[in-house]
């Protein structure tokens, strides 16, 4: 009974939700990086990635830029990477800190952009490069954008688990901190892919998204897949109407957390803990202030790159 006033709670601020997810689905590209190469310590269409994926059959590498376009930062090396999904070739860009070391085991954080943008644009546009350019090796999907058709006929989808597996076959990875990132259309994927299939992700932080689209006969989320991970989310105070909120909500509920949905101040000091989760799983809200939806906020990269470090 409580789970179901609070849901209504919750609802009744995600009214205008399709409304708003047409809005995020437009968000303004970022400048392409065109072929160039780039942690701060603190506690859908259908199918839409198929006529874009023409990349290099293999990595290419650089660490300049095209004149007027942003510059990765100068700690990591880019390469242009493909992978074949379902007999298609998939283009991604590939994060490597330019220190990296075989003997190490690294991190790797899988990043999905907004609409309107793409891999090339969003390595700097998230700022993940300089967040994490020294200790994560990164992928950046490319046109990831199909939200709606089931998995296994998914190639959106199918691409992250099989950007994974070829990154591990390139480099030391971690296989215990296999990160999401996700930005608007990003987030709502990343909010798929842990409804859809379990073990993609060890731990997501998803920022100005919303919650998985369906919906069960109470109003909430529909997930009878869910895999319970770590989860920072985030949403600009300006940047009402996405459903970020409910988005965190429906999953600490899911993980079983309070069944208030009671929070606790947690840092930074924009976020909140839920409690009661199971093994003091780590489940944040965070609200940005002055933030709209577009751009991403300044430090979303270096908070959740903290946050991670803390898992």
């Amino acid at each position: 009974m409580l789970r179901k006033m609070l849901r209504a709670l919750l609802l009744s601020g995600v009214a205008v939700f399709l409304a708003s997810f047409v809005a995020c689905s437009k968000d303004p590209a970022p400048a392409d990086t065109s072929t160039s190469s780039g942690f701060a310590s603190s506690s859908s269409g259908t199918s839409n990635g198929g006529t874009s994926n023409g990349g290099t059959t293999s990595s290419t590498t650089s660490t300049g830029g095209t004149s007027g376009n942003p510059v990765p930062s100068a700690d990591v090396v880019v390469s242009n990477e493909t992978v074949d999904v379902d007999g298609v070739s998939r283009i991604y860009k590939l994060v490597v800190p330019k220190t990296y070391d075989a003997a190490k085991k690294y991190p790797l954080i899988i990043a999905m952009h907004g609409d309107d943008q793409n891999a090339e644009g969003f390595v700097t546009f998230s700022k993940l490069d300089v967040a994490a350019g020294k200790e994560a090796v990164m992928a950046f999907t490319d046109q990831s954008l199909d939200l709606e058709t089931a998995f296994d006929d998914n190639p959106d989808q199918k691409m992250v688990p099989a950007i994974i597996e070829a990154v591990k076959g390139k480099r030391s990875i971690d296989a215990a901190k296999i990160w999401g990132f996700g930005y608007s259309k990003g987030a709502f994927q990343v909010g798929e892919l842990l409804c859809r299939k379990k073990g993609i992700f060890n731990a997501v932080a998803v920022h100005a998204g919303g919650a998985p689209q369906e919906r069960n006969a109470e109003g909430g989320v529909e997930c009878p897949n869910a895999d319970t991970v770590p989860m920072f989310v985030t949403q600009g105070a300006n940047d009402g109407n996405i459903g970020s909120e409910f988005y965190a909500q429906s999953f600490a509920e899911i993980a079983g957390c309070d069944a208030f949905g009671a929070r606790a101040k947690a840092s930074p000091d924009i976020c909140q803990k839920f409690n009661g989760c199971p093994n003091n799983l780590s489940m944040f809200y965070c609200v940005v202030p002055g933030q709209g939806h577009y751009p991403i906020y300044d430090n979303a990269a270096a908070h959740s790159l903290a946050w991670f470090k803390t898992l």
